[in-house]
């Protein structure tokens, strides 16, 4: 579970930590006396509880948006209004099936967003008191309930035309454009790192022809486009304390996309025996109980939905998922860490080996995964 840890107890602190205190003001909120607590493990954006326990005001969930990813801002955050707006009114309904969806804070101007002097962006949601979100995940059971919500989040959103959601990072699943970027990258690495990484370069053009086969269905109209989540790492979705999956969180890459992008990035942090970090790759496998959970509760709500050819790849979409996310790892590393936030040198690197060994074994094992989600007549 995501543990809070406070940073900041007073204002000084709070302003050397670089929070704008000039926000509150922006906000209506009270600038007596509050508390900044740093939340969550996101590569982008740094997120914040922000609490003020000596006034009548509910705790707000604050994030500093990275601008430099994610821009225009204004096209950044009028998809999300639209997204939000669109959720909220399937939630109110009775169809809603126990679904939260997330409620933008606006500036007493009705901004969306607050820009501050340093140029920083910052947007607030309330807090969601009672929920957790787990960067590992700890059973089949916890795998089948968060893949619920993913699954009525992309089914509450097929009712939204996916053009009207402009994309905000163009490509950003394209394994065929991703594949460009690091070729350009290898031919011109950052300090020789490509001399620390050969068997990782070999392994990406090993397996380019297979994992491009999503995009080139999709050209051809075999694979619907759709608007997807396209960040499903399992600590986007928010748990009750009961266990039961209540919210999908980080909806900024939401865009027309394909499902398996949203599938296999839940298998690959759903169902992966280790996080996405971790060094030691004797530790990294997939976890077959885990995948079974995961894909019973996903196609629970979307399995009348999706096509026979979407259902045919759903089994493979976790090792190419993996494989993409560890060549944008791969790719940010031989350029010098700028994407990723990292904590050492090789931190990028380790990475990528960790979900180029992740994706090999879900490779490995398409057989036994396709039975957990085919007929027989599709894959024996």
């Amino acid at each position: 579970m995501r543990s809070l840890r406070e940073i900041v107890p007073s204002l000084m602190s709070v302003s050397q930590e670089g929070f704008p205190t000039h926000l509150l003001t922006a906000y209506a909120l009270p600038t007596s006396a509050y508390t900044l607590e740093s939340v969550g493990s996101g590569h982008i954006h740094d997120s914040f509880r922000l609490s003020f326990p000596e006034a009548e005001q509910a705790p707000l969930f604050v994030q500093r948006i990275n601008h430099r990813i994610f821009s225009p801002l204004p096209l950044l955050m009028g998809n999300l209004e639209k997204v939000l707006a669109h959720l909220s009114a399937r939630m109110a309904s009775q169809q809603g099936h126990g679904q939260l969806g997330l409620q933008l804070v606006y500036t007493r101007d009705r901004a969306a967003f607050f820009e501050d002097d340093e140029g920083n962006a910052w947007r607030l949601f309330p807090f969601l008191e009672g929920l957790s979100s787990f960067d590992l995940v700890l059973s089949g059971e916890q795998a089948f309930q968060g893949a619920r919500s993913f699954g009525y989040f992309l089914a509450f959103l097929s009712e939204l035309p996916p053009a009207s959601i402009p994309e905000i990072i163009p490509a950003f699943h394209h394994v065929p454009s991703r594949l460009t970027l690091f070729e350009d990258q290898v031919s011109r690495p950052f300090e020789g790192r490509d001399q620390t990484c050969p068997a990782e370069i070999a392994f990406v053009r090993l397996h380019a022809d297979r994992m491009c086969q999503f995009q080139h269905l999709q050209d051809q109209g075999v694979l619907p486009t759709r608007l997807t989540h396209n960040d499903t790492k399992f600590n986007n979705v928010l748990l009750d304390k009961k266990g039961i999956g209540r919210c999908v969180v980080d909806l900024d890459t939401v865009m027309p996309g394909l499902v398996h992008a949203d599938f296999g990035d839940g298998i690959r942090t759903a169902a992966s025996t280790a996080r996405e970090d971790e060094a030691d790759l004797a530790l990294v496998g997939l976890d077959r109980e885990k995948f079974q959970g995961f894909a019973e509760g996903y196609l629970s709500v979307v399995r009348d939905l999706l096509n026979p050819a979407e259902l045919s790849l759903l089994g493979l979409s976790g090792a190419m998922m993996a494989y993409l996310i560890g060549l944008r790892f791969l790719t940010d590393y031989l350029g010098g860490d700028a994407y990723y936030k990292t904590t050492y040198p090789e931190h990028n690197l380790d990475r990528a080996r960790n979900q180029f060994r992740l994706s090999q074994d879900i490779l490995d094992q398409q057989d036994e995964l396709n039975a957990y989600i085919l007929p027989r007549k599709f894959y024996s």
